[in-house]
């Protein structure tokens, strides 16, 4: 299959085996009843510690000022079937969730019954990025399907009240993709990370948009920061005009220490180990290569150290093969000032997204892209003491600049 822009590019292809065979029926993918608390079966990799088990594909992860973690969940898809473009028989539902642990390691659900897209009845799409910003949280959701009539908070910013669990649509990135497209190409909103700028306001990678906005958390206006170039590709990109070039597929969002904010770029299909990189977005736009020579970023985070912290979410993709990511070949990195990179966790099994508490143990979210029919796999891990607060370390406020050749992108397991 030759899809070069893949809904959801983020996590496309990640069931590259199914897709050979075929999409899953939709009778399939709802005829199969999963397990309420499923674990995987892999060892814990070195170091971590289980936070929490039995998630339903988690991807965004915030720690909030009270030491709780909020976890965005993408679900399990749905019911109601209808006809993706790309992946064919297709469910949707409201099986997206944000789920809270607490600081005694109770897990309860703060928010239910978001949008859940299951597409094919492999890949899942819904609730993304999530940031909890003086007492509220702010979330990301996927997406609208072209020709599919949307429905309430689809591919938008949702407004989150933790202690009531009402939620509320604070900006509809679907609907400006539908009227404006402003990168030219594919008509495709996928919402994605978020965080909020030192300015103020949100910022929220849209990875189908191939953009960054800006939103105003009180009134909800929505504002185009800018729209990211392709990446360096090999061949004609039907979906980019014909242009050697990969979309960017911009994922996590972060602020950065001297101003603007720090973008993740998982890159397009076939994902080429060392093609995904990340950007420092200035507030007018400007960019600036912060981290390059990187693999299938999927989301970024700055520690109490001061440093950029980055996931990849597999060292490869096997396309010819049709076995698709590498299992277990996620890892997070440590970019330091000299742009030389550090591995701080390692054998993670899709690897989502990150965040620190105010100690400097990171939270990652794993087995965070499973279809449907396989249940809750998710798992949220601990690593302790990985970026404590030490002496002031600050980042260049261009960024890091490019890594070693034969780092981080050359690294296979």
């Amino acid at each position: 299959m030759n899809r070069t822009r893949p809904s959801l590019r983020l996590l496309g292809f990640a069931s590259m085996a199914v897709l050979a065979l075929g999409p899953l029926s939709v009778t399939a993918a709802q005829d199969a009843t999963p397990t309420a608390e499923a674990t995987p079966v892999a060892p814990l990799p070195p170091g971590a510690v289980v936070v929490a088990a039995g998630l339903a594909n988690p991807r965004g992860v915030t720690v909030a000022e009270d030491g709780s973690v909020y976890v965005a969940e993408a679900g399990l898809g749905g019911e109601e079937p209808f006809e993706s473009p790309a992946f064919g028989p297709s469910t949707r539902g409201t099986t997206g969730l944000v789920s809270r642990i607490s600081p005694d390691g109770s897990k309860s659900t703060v928010a239910s019954g978001l949008p859940s897209f299951a597409l094919g009845g492999v890949e899942v799409l819904g609730p993304a990025g999530i940031v909890a910003v003086d007492g509220t949280l702010y979330l990301t959701n996927s997406h609208f399907v072209p020709g599919v009539e949307p429905r309430p908070n689809d591919a938008a910013v949702l407004r989150i009240d933790p202690a009531s669990g009402e939620v509320s649509t604070l900006a509809d990135l679907g609907a400006h993709e539908r009227e404006n497209n402003p990168d030219g190409f594919i008509l495709e909103s996928d919402p994605y990370g978020i965080a909020r700028g030192a300015d103020g306001p949100l910022y929220v990678a849209d990875a189908g948009a191939n953009a960054l906005y800006r939103v105003d958390p009180a009134a909800g206006d929505l504002a185009l920061v800018t729209v990211f170039p392709g990446l360096p590709g090999e061949g004609a990109n039907p979906g980019r005009n014909g242009a050697a070039e990969l979309d960017p597929v911009p994922t996590g969002v972060a602020p950065a220490p001297d101003g603007g904010v720090y973008v993740g770029f998982l890159g397009g299909f076939p994902f080429p180990p060392g093609s995904a990189k990340v950007v420092r977005a200035a507030y007018d736009g400007t960019l600036s290569d912060a981290a390059t020579g990187l693999t299938a970023v999927v989301d970024v985070e700055v520690g109490p150290d001061g440093l950029l912290y980055v996931t990849e979410f597999a060292a490869g993709f096997d396309a010819e093969g049709q076995t698709g990511w590498a299992a277990d070949s996620g890892r997070v990195v440590r970019i330091r000032e000299d742009g030389s990179s550090e591995v701080v966790a390692e054998g993670l099994n899709k690897p989502n997204g990150i965040a620190f508490d105010d100690a400097g143990n990171l939270y990652v979210a794993v087995d965070s892209d499973a279809p449907p029919q396989a249940g809750p796999q998710g798992q949220l891990l601990r690593f302790d003491a990985v970026a404590p607060a030490g002496e002031n370390i600050r980042m260049d406020p261009v960024g890091v600049g490019t890594l070693a050749a034969g780092g981080l992108g050359n690294r296979r397991r």
